[in-house]
């Protein structure tokens, strides 16, 4: 949907304001974790543009590190962990949204909930049983 809509600019950011409206700031936890699954989406499979992603919905998404549910706040370190910060323009220090994805990242990796504060805490493909895997096989060899 939101491709269709890259030719014109101002669909795309009415579009992206009644997404932030009716998912990131639903009541249902749904319709939030629903939110960050599309942000995901959009940053893997570049529907939008880094710039209007950053400028849309990154402020609302990096909001949803105090909302109530677990279950939101571990796709939200998901999202961070393995889209966001697989994009060379988020790693960035010059970018001034890498400032706000390191501190949702630490406010996550002291969160109360243990699932929360593994997916903020371990990169993908680099657990400790993929290590030790790892470094097992290579010694057998």
């Amino acid at each position: 949907m939101i491709r269709k809509l890259s030719s014109d600019s101002t669909l795309v950011a009415d579009f992206m304001v009644e997404l932030v409206d009716k998912f990131c700031h639903s009541p249902k936890w749904s319709g939030r974790q629903a939110y960050a699954f599309v942000c995901q989406l959009a940053i893997e499979d570049d529907c939008i543009s880094l710039e209007q992603f950053s400028e849309y919905l990154l402020p609302p998404l990096l909001q949803l590190v105090s909302d109530p549910v677990p279950n939101v706040r571990v796709l939200l370190a998901k999202t961070i962990r393995q889209s966001l910060l697989e994009k060379e323009y988020f790693l960035h220090s010059a970018n001034s949204h890498q400032e706000a994805l390191e501190q949702t990242l630490v406010a996550l990796q002291m969160d109360l909930d243990k699932d929360v504060k593994y997916f903020a805490s371990v990169h993908p493909g680099n657990t400790r049983i993929n290590d030790d895997a790892m470094s097992t096989a290579s010694s057998t060899y």
